[in-house]
């Protein structure tokens, strides 16, 4: 049996930044759900409050921030939208319901469904990061070469003004004395 070699460092990067995701989401959700979450009020009324149904949103959309940044207008956008609105739908749908006689386990529970339901989405995500990043790498790699190529034009114009920049600040450093 052959022994696995080290990923890529292109897929090392796209799995750190999917953890790195799920940690804030998941984190940002226990700690909305279980250390805010006003439990008289729920207790009481049999619904969650309105400042807890709506920090739902804010922790789902915090956590994707920096993934939507480094990803603007790919099609990640598209996949970390629908991801968002799905957990959003599961957390709101599974607390707004009456008070439960465990609430910790309860809360444990929509979370781990949400969780359950996101993996589904997560390879796709996975996939739509990769290519995009070999498409970047492959333009960045295309790039290099123009610009250190003087056979290419882009290169050869770049010399010739790096030249005359130099040959500017010899004549302006000449002048001086």
């Amino acid at each position: 049996m052959e022994m696995p070699g080290a990923p890529l460092k292109r897929f090392a990067g796209v799995d750190a930044e999917i953890e790195a995701f799920e940690d804030s989401l998941w984190r940002g959700l226990e700690f909305l759900l279980i250390v805010n979450l006003d439990r008289s009020f729920w207790e009481e009324v049999d619904e969650i409050d309105l400042a807890t149904f709506n920090n739902i949103s804010t922790v789902v959309d915090e956590a994707s921030v920096d993934l939507r940044n480094q990803y603007v207008g790919t099609d990640v956008i598209p996949i970390l939208d629908l991801i968002s609105l799905e957990v959003k739908m599961i957390i709101r749908s599974g607390m707004y319901v009456p008070f439960p006689r465990d609430p910790d386990r309860h809360m444990d529970c929509v979370i781990h469904n949400a969780q359950c339901e996101m993996y589904v989405r997560l390879d796709e995500l996975r996939q739509a990061m990769l290519r995009v990043n070999h498409h970047a790498h492959l333009l960045q790699r295309s790039w290099r070469r123009v610009i250190t190529d003087p056979s290419h034009l882009a290169c050869r114009r770049r010399l010739d003004r790096e030249f005359e920049d130099s040959m500017q600040a010899l004549h302006d450093m000449l002048e001086a004395r």
